[in-house]
């Protein structure tokens, strides 16, 4: 490989690193842990907030309310009608300086605490489109 071919395949490659998105933490929900791997922001559908995805395909959706609460939706894999456990989460989230498809990447928190539903924990997260 020669030197012009290592620059064009870093200048292919580093735009990529910075939009993976990182998560880390988990969330007890009715007796299960949720992990999310990926996640995207709700900017697209209208709303502030973010929804984290599960390996196998499960989706917790947090939108922030006018208020300052968090609404909470858990969609199970493959399903487009999720159940909602109400404003039971607080979230932090802020625009990040780069975006994927015009959607500008957002990074922060969410923190469950929601003792009717069983759901609990919390997942910091950023890259998210």
């Amino acid at each position: 490989m020669t030197s012009m071919d290592s620059r064009a395949l870093l200048l292919l490659v580093l735009p990529l690193a910075g939009c993976t998105a990182k998560l880390e933490g988990s969330i007890d929900l009715d007796g299960k842990t949720f992990r999310a791997p990926s996640c995207r922001s709700l900017t697209p559908m209208g709303y502030t907030g973010v929804e984290l995805e599960a390996a196998d395909g499960a989706r917790l959706r947090v939108v922030e309310r006018a208020d300052g609460d968090a609404e909470v939706f858990y969609f199970a894999a493959s399903k487009n009608k999720g159940k909602s456990y109400g404003a039971c989460a607080t979230m932090k989230i802020q625009k990040q300086n780069s975006s994927v498809n015009k959607v500008t990447n957002v990074e922060g928190r969410v923190k469950l605490d929601c003792p009717d539903a069983d759901a609990k924990g919390e997942i910091k997260f950023e890259n998210c489109h």
